[in-house]
C-alpha cells in the first residue's frame, strides 16, 4: 500500500498531464407529509427532511504507458441541519488490465443495488428501518441496509469489460486486532438494455453472509428492476430481502415509478410489505423535482403502519 501512495503523490508533484480537480455536488431535500398509525390516533407531521446533499472534488492524472491515476472524495452534508459527514473518499489507478481502488467506497454490492433502485436516496427510504427511523435516504423498503453500504480502508478491483461482463472484488481491512476483514465478490453483465449482477458477500466483523442477485432491463422508455437478497447472520436461518419495481420514461423528462418490497423473518419490528409510487420531472440536466407517496404495512400490531407524501427538489452542480 506503501508504494501505491508514493506513485500516486509522484505522479501528483511531477507529472506534467496533472489537471487540477473538478469541484463537484449535489442538494437534494424534500418537504414531507408523515403520517404514523392509522385513522383518528395517527401522529400526523410536516417536516422538511435533507436527502441525499453533497460536495466533492476529483480529478485524473496521465501516466506513461497507457496509465492513468485518479482521486475522488466527497462528503455529505445536511440540508436540515449543521454537520458533514465523510462518504466515499479513494484513489485509484486504471489500466488495460482494469481498474484498482483504494479507500473508503460503496460495496459493489450497493452499486448494483442503486442501479435497480429509482427511488434511491429519497424519503422512500425510511421505511426501510421502521417508522423509528431518523434517515431519510438510501435504499428503498425490501432492499436490506447492504444495499446502500460503503465500507472504509478498502481495496477494490474492477475487471475489464468483456461481452458486457465484468467482475468486481471488494475486500474491507480490519484495523483491529481480530482481523477479520470482509469480501464481497460481484459479476456484472452490462449490454443490451440489460442489467445483472450476482454478489457474494462475506462480513466477517458482522459474523453476517449476503447474496445478492439483481436484474434491471429497459425497452422503449420502460423499465423493470427487481432484487433478491438472502442474508444469514451467524448460524441462523437466512433471511429474504425482495424488492422490484416499474417505470415508464417520457423524453428523459418525465418518470412515472412504482416499487413493492417484502420482508419476512427479517425482524419482527420490520417484517412486512412496502410500496411507492413517484412521478419525477428533469428540468435540464442538473435540477429535478419529484412526488412520491410511500408506505408501509409492517405485520407486527406493535409497530404502526406509517405512510408519507414527499415533495422533492435536487440540484446539481
Amino acid at each position: 500500500m506503501k508504494l501505491v501512495l508514493l506513485t500516486l503523490v509522484a505522479a501528483l508533484c511531477l507529472n506534467t498531464a496533472f489537471a487540477g480537480p473538478k469541484i463537484f455536488g449535489k442538494m437534494k431535500a424534500s418537504i414531507n407529509s408523515t403520517s404514523v398509525g392509522e385513522g383518528d390516533a395517527a401522529d400526523k407531521s410536516v417536516a422538511f427532511k435533507n436527502n441525499d446533499s453533497y460536495i466533492g472534488f476529483m480529478g485524473k492524472i496521465k501516466l506513461r504507458r497507457g496509465f492513468k491515476a485518479f482521486y475522488k472524495a466527497y462528503f455529505n452534508f445536511a440540508m436540515d441541519g449543521v454537520g458533514f459527514a465523510s462518504n466515499e473518499a479513494y484513489m485509484g489507478f486504471k489500466g488495460k488490465w482494469g481498474t484498482f481502488q483504494l479507500g473508503q467506497m460503496d460495496l459493489p454490492y450497493a452499486l448494483a443495488a442503486s442501479e435497480i433502485d429509482p427511488f434511491f436516496n429519497t424519503s422512500a427510504a425510511r421505511y426501510q428501518f421502521a417508522a423509528a427511523a431518523t434517515t431519510w435516504n438510501g435504499a428503498a423498503y425490501g432492499l436490506s441496509g447492504y444495499s446502500q453500504a460503503t465500507m472504509t480502508n478498502s481495496m477494490a478491483y474492477y475487471s475489464p469489460t468483456f461481452y458486457g461482463m465484468h467482475i468486481a472484488l471488494h475486500s474491507a481491512i480490519d484495523n483491529g486486532t481480530g482481523d477479520k476483514h470482509s469480501y464481497n465478490a460481484a459479476l456484472f453483465y452490462d449490454a443490451h438494455d440489460i442489467m445483472a449482477a450476482f454478489n457474494y458477500l462475506l462480513d466477517n466483523p458482522n459474523d453476517t453472509t449476503a447474496i445478492a442477485a439483481t436484474l434491471g432491463y429497459t425497452i422503449k422508455g420502460f423499465g423493470f428492476g427487481f432484487s433478491y437478497e438472502s442474508i444469514t447472520v451467524g448460524e441462523g436461518d437466512a433471511m429474504p430481502y425482495i424488492y422490484g419495481n416499474l417505470s415508464y420514461s417520457y423524453k428523459k423528462k418525465h418518470k412515472l415509478a412504482v416499487s413493492y418490497g417484502n420482508l419476512k423473518d427479517v425482524g419482527a419490528a420490520i417484517d412486512g410489505t412496502g410500496f411507492n409510487v413517484g412521478y419525477f420531472h428533469n428540468y435540464g440536466k442538473n435540477t429535478a423535482v419529484s412526488l412520491i407517496y410511500s408506505s408501509v404495512d409492517y405485520k407486527l400490531a406493535a409497530t404502526p403502519d406509517i405512510s408519507t407524501i414527499a415533495a422533492g427538489f435536487e440540484v446539481m452542480f
